[in-house]
């Protein structure tokens, strides 16, 4: 993997292919000076990858002084770092990531599929390096080829800033469970297997392809999210 040169953050066009965003929880993180974009009740935020450590890559965030030095918009970021990270989101089936976890066998990337029916499993998006896989909560068009590829709409679950579980809506399967229940999931699993620093939301969402847009689901919010 490639990575900016420090000596070319002050230039857009050196640092432009570097550039991704991450998922934040603006009622959990300060966002500060960062230029960002809202989807739904989280915010898009931006860095350039510089480096990698321990397996993990070295981010530097980028600030509304780099964005004023560059001359660009936040639009501008929003659609670089989009489109640097489009071809490395992929959706796993559960099966497929637990046997790489005991194999190390790459899964299959069920977005090049052109029609997949999961059989009562979720189903997993993030990136190649799992790694703020979150980030395709602000990728409308990559959850629209979702819809498409399950024939259905959509509901999201945020298990960490890293990666979204992913169900079709109106299987049966899903439709057994209320999103009361699908709620009380997140809160759970944010607290018995979630890091503080890496749960993103307590909450779950929808998509639809026909409106395009990530929304919160208001039963699977608790009582004190849905009163502020």
């Amino acid at each position: 993997m490639e990575y900016a040169d420090w000596s070319g953050l002050n230039d857009f066009e050196r640092a432009k292919k570097y550039i991704e965003l991450r998922m934040l929880n603006p009622r959990k993180q300060k966002i500060g000076d960062r230029p960002s974009t809202k989807v739904c009740d989280l915010v898009a935020v931006y860095s350039v990858i510089t480096g990698a450590k321990n397996g993990s890559c070295i981010r530097t965030e980028v600030t509304r002084e780099m964005l004023e030095s560059w001359q660009i918009s936040t639009k501008e970021l929003h659609e670089t770092a989009v489109s640097n990270m489009k071809g490395t989101v992929v959706l796993n089936d559960l099966m497929g990531v637990l046997t790489t976890i005991l194999s190390g066998q790459v899964p299959e990337n069920l977005l090049l599929r052109e029609e997949f029916h999961p059989d009562g499993e979720f189903l997993l998006l993030t990136n190649r390096r799992r790694e703020y896989g979150a980030a395709v909560l602000a990728m409308p068009s990559i959850l629209r080829q979702v819809t498409e590829i399950l024939r259905d709409e959509l509901y999201l679950v945020p298990s960490s800033v890293h990666e979204v579980l992913v169900l079709p809506k109106h299987a049966d399967w899903v439709r057994a469970v209320s999103e009361k229940e699908l709620g009380q999931m997140v809160r759970e699993i944010n607290l018995s297997e979630v890091s503080p620093q890496d749960v993103l939301s307590d909450h779950i969402y929808e998509f639809s392809g026909r409106e395009g847009r990530v929304k919160t689901v208001p039963k699977s919010q608790r009582i004190p999210d849905m009163e502020r």
